[in-house]
Order: structure tokens, then sequence, then C-alpha cells
């Protein structure tokens, strides 16, 4: 096909394609005014085992504490209301390897029965630099707003579990959870 040919072609098609007098049966959107400001949600707890840990194999293992449920508590047992949700905050690290993994997920057991929530991690823990003495755990910190609103009313042992490049480490907070409400 020669030059003239094929500019010909690719100019019809460009005005059949783009020159259609048919009007749009959708009717136009209009533009946003203002931007609106994305609003933090809540993670939900399910009985389902997070996609971040599944398959690899579950092993007792690593440090970590809970410091908070909604408010610092000291003792064994933490109470919490289950209409106010669930505010935790608290610490992780894989100590045979040294290092902080990044995927973490609180487990409630209560029995058989087991709840799980992503936790997102986050700096600003020098305590435990100072405890430690590894720079690196500064980077140990958890935080999570967590909807408890359809976990059953009852104690719950609390547990981190630590996702690193061959296993789940299951870590024991030593610490239960008391859901009232």
């Amino acid at each position: 096909m020669n030059r003239r040919a094929f500019a010909g072609l690719v100019l019809a098609g460009s005005i059949l394609a783009g020159c259609s007098e048919q009007k749009s049966e959708k009717p136009p959107v209009a533009a946003p005014t203002a931007a609106v400001a994305p609003t933090a949600s809540k993670v939900v707890m399910s009985t389902d085992i997070p996609r971040d840990i599944s398959g690899l194999p579950f092993a007792v293992g690593g440090k970590c504490a809970i410091d908070s449920a909604n408010k610092p508590q000291q003792n064994e047992v933490i109470r919490i209301n289950r209409v106010d949700g669930m505010k935790v905050e608290g610490w992780a690290f894989d100590d045979q390897r040294q290092g902080v993994p990044r995927i973490l997920v609180l487990q409630l057991a209560s029995g058989d029965t087991k709840f799980h929530a992503q936790l997102t991690r986050h700096g600003g823990r020098e305590d435990l630099v100072k405890a430690f003495g590894k720079s690196d755990y500064s980077e140990a910190g958890y935080s999570a707003d967590i909807d408890i609103r359809a976990l059953p009313s009852t104690q719950y042992e609390v547990l981190v579990i630590q996702r690193t490049l061959t296993k789940n480490l299951v870590c024991p907070t030593y610490r239960k959870l008391m859901i009232d409400g």
C-alpha cells in the first residue's frame, strides 16, 4: 500500500471515530469541587488467616509486648469494652535474626477460635534500642485501630505473629484481653 492511500485511510478513520453526531446517553460527570481527605478506616478482625502470613509454617518465637489497648494498662488482663473498639500499640522483633519483620498480625485466641488483624509498623522506639542494644529495634513499634464489634465478649490470649522469610513467629505477649459489652 502506498503512503498516500495509507494516509487517506488513517484520516478517514480519525474522522469517523471523532466526529460522530450521536449524543451520549450518559450525563456528563461534574468535576469535584474540593478534595476530600481520606478517612482512616479501622482494621476488621477475622477468623481467616491473613494472606500475608498464609503458606508459611508457624513456630513460637520472637520478642513482643502489648503496651496499650485504648490506654496503658499494667495488669495481666487488659479490659476493654467492645463498643469502644481497640487502639493497640506495642512492639515486636525477631530476636534470633535480630531483625524487625515488616509483616505483623495481632492474634486474639480463645480456645480453638482465633481472630486476626493486620498491624502497622512504626518507629520511634528508642527505648528498645537502649534496652536491647540494637539500633534496628527502633523500628519495632506497631499500632492499629481495630474494629472488635463482631468479637464475642470473653477473655482472649494476645499474640503477635511476625512473618520472616521462612516462617511465621508466634510471640506470646503473656497478656490477656477481656472484651466486655
